[in-house]
């Protein structure tokens, strides 16, 4: 079977290339950034920011072709950065090659019984493991599928599913500062396998009770620690479990209640709640206001097991004349890093503060263009010893500012 691409003509109702019911749109990002701490310097202990222009070039596509049998959803990018070196001879060395991809698969979907297979891929320096407190690049995929089971009109769904995850650690460069511990990354590599079952119960058109839970096994490719001297890094299996109520209240509120239990089964690492309390005020189609209380539980790798977050978190989005688009973002993190069964005698659990606030505007000049700018700030804390030099990246705070200019076909 042949399927005809025809591109689109100036003045038409919508961009993009028309593939079936659907539409390719290839964009082109191209990106000012100056991140005031895109190198670390360490002495005695203590970290500090080195700040640097990075240039990131960003080609993509989107392709959404919409069908009640067989929708397709897909994204990539790639993304290659360039320092400048306005403070360092070296920065060079961290000029990269990033990329991700997201595909989502349909099947019968609204029918009695639908099938939903998709896959995320990732090549970036913002990694699953919140606990390194150095730069360090991961590609990371997650391949899944799930089963979803709606007798009765689609009141109720019963959905199980299956991720496999895989996730590998490099440094983004061979640029160390003076007194950095010799770090294998590679040791922290890791699979794991996640199996889940949601259920929705709708007793009202955009209201439902939920009834989730999920088992994972996580094993890592190495049971030495990356830094020597640490406790070995211990594959863990873990289960969580929650109920709570999703979705509208009222035309212009929406609520997310979640309660349930999260237990390592196999370090005794973690034993306790876990719960999410979101609400959202919509204003309108194009603007929200979105404030909540997240607590979760998550494996990390040497020299923990697991850690807990208490998150508290408020997003709004605004936009005005169709055109311009405003967006903010805060959150504070209180993250617990705890220690399993097998930790080395005197070792210490650990807790880092991480606060979050970022402000952005887009606007779009035309169909084609679009112009954003924006800041990120963030500043963590570590209540290790900060003349240790492998917790010295914890305690930094750094601000990034950008420009962009998006072309979408």
């Amino acid at each position: 079977m042949m399927v005809v691409v025809a591109p689109v003509r100036a003045g038409a109702e919508e961009n993009g290339l028309k593939i079936g019911d659907g539409r390719l749109h290839p964009y082109f990002d191209l990106e000012g950034r100056y991140d005031s701490a895109a190198q670390i310097n360490v002495v005695n202990g203590s970290a500090s920011g080195l700040g640097d222009f990075i240039l990131h070039f960003r080609p993509g596509f989107k392709l959404d072709v919409p069908s009640p049998t067989f929708a397709v959803t897909l994204s990539a990018d790639g993304d290659y950065l360039v320092y400048t070196g306005l403070n360092s001879s070296n920065a060079s060395q961290l000029n990269r090659l990033q990329a991700e991809a997201d595909l989502d698969l349909g099947i019968f979907r609204g029918s009695v019984v639908g099938l939903d297979i998709g896959d995320h891929f990732t090549r970036s320096d913002q990694t699953t493991n919140v606990g390194l407190p150095y730069g360090v690049l991961s590609l990371f995929n997650d391949a899944r599928a799930a089963v979803t089971i709606a007798p009765g009109g689609g009141s109720l769904t019963i959905s199980p599913g299956y991720h496999f995850l895989v996730e590998t650690f490099q440094a983004l460069a061979n640029v160390t500062a003076a007194g950095t511990p010799t770090v294998d990354f590679g040791n922290l590599n890791y699979t794991q396998h996640r199996i889940t079952l949601e259920n929705r119960w709708r007793f009202l058109p955009k209201t439902a009770v939920l009834l989730d839970g999920e088992y994972d096994i996580r094993n890592y490719g190495s049971t030495a620690p990356a830094t020597a001297g640490e406790t070995p890094n211990q594959n863990i299996s873990y289960f969580k479990a929650s109920t709570g109520l999703t979705g509208l209240i009222t035309p212009h509120f929406s609520t997310v209640l979640k309660l349930g239990w999260a237990m390592d089964l196999t370090a005794g690492s973690f034993s306790s709640l876990i719960a999410q309390a979101e609400g959202t005020y919509i204003a309108s189609e194009t603007s929200q206001l979105r404030l909540g209380f997240l607590r979760n539980f998550e494996p990390v790798s040497s020299p923990y097991v697991s850690y807990e977050d208490d998150r508290g978190y408020l997003q709004g989005r605004v936009t005005f004349f169709g055109r311009l688009t405003l967006n903010g973002y805060a959150a504070v993190d209180y993250l617990g890093f705890r220690q399993g069964d097998n930790a080395t005698p005197g070792s210490q659990p650990r807790n880092d503060l991480l606060f979050t606030i970022s402000a952005g505007a887009d606007f779009e000049v035309t169909r084609w263009f679009i112009l954003g700018a924006g800041d990120q700030f963030t500043t963590r804390s570590t209540d290790q010893p900060t003349a240790d030099i492998q917790f010295a990246g914890l305690n930094l705070t750094e601000d990034q500012v950008y420009l962009r200019l998006t072309f979408t076909y």
